[in-house]
């Protein structure tokens, strides 16, 4: 039964290779080793797996943190260096910015979510983002130099909504191309 059990677990476990009692390398194995006593158990209870799987859920949301944080620096600077060309176009930077922001923050929904209610997860991060906007240009109201302009929420939203769906109509594509290859 020993032999067994240690014949499962190296099966489960990477290469087939021996792990320790006290480590466990197995993320997509249907069996690890317990820690204390070395017998098999599901990986849905190992601690390693646990821990990977957090990991694995906050990565995807770290860049719409970032661009979050970016915009809130960018609000507080009393004045900004302006690009030349269509760039330096105050609302077409806001639009710039809020479509890379409804696109990363489209990462915080489960691909499910983003396959089977594409609507409600438009709306949402149209909502978010935009909700977003709102607090930025409040924010610019107390920066010194800078204001609070409705038209540069609208431009948010604007900007918004495209990255939203630029994202989702991006995740369908993917999804059926991943489909089709299945």
């Amino acid at each position: 039964m020993a032999g067994e059990n240690r014949l499962q677990i190296r099966q489960a476990c990477f290469g087939g290779g021996w792990v320790p009692k006290w480590w466990c390398v197995c993320l997509s194995a249907k069996l690890c080793l317990d820690r204390s006593f070395g017998t098999p158990i599901p990986s849905t209870r190992c601690p390693m797996v646990v821990r990977m799987t957090s990991i694995l859920k906050i990565l995807p949301k770290i860049p719409a943190l970032l661009v979050v944080a970016g915009i809130w620096f960018l609000s507080s600077q009393s004045s900004l260096p302006t690009p030349q060309g269509i760039l330096g176009f105050d609302k077409l930077q806001h639009l710039i910015a809020y479509l890379v922001l409804a696109a990363t923050a489209s990462f915080w929904f489960s691909p499910a979510q983003r396959e089977f209610h594409r609507l409600r997860t438009l709306f949402l991060l149209v909502f978010i983002s935009s909700l977003y906007g709102v607090s930025d240009e409040v924010h610019q109201f107390f920066v010194p130099g800078r204001d609070c302009n409705v038209w540069d929420w609208i431009a948010d939203t604007i900007g918004a909504f495209l990255g939203a769906g630029a994202a989702l109509l991006a995740d369908r594509y993917i999804f059926r191309k991943q489909s089709s290859t299945v």
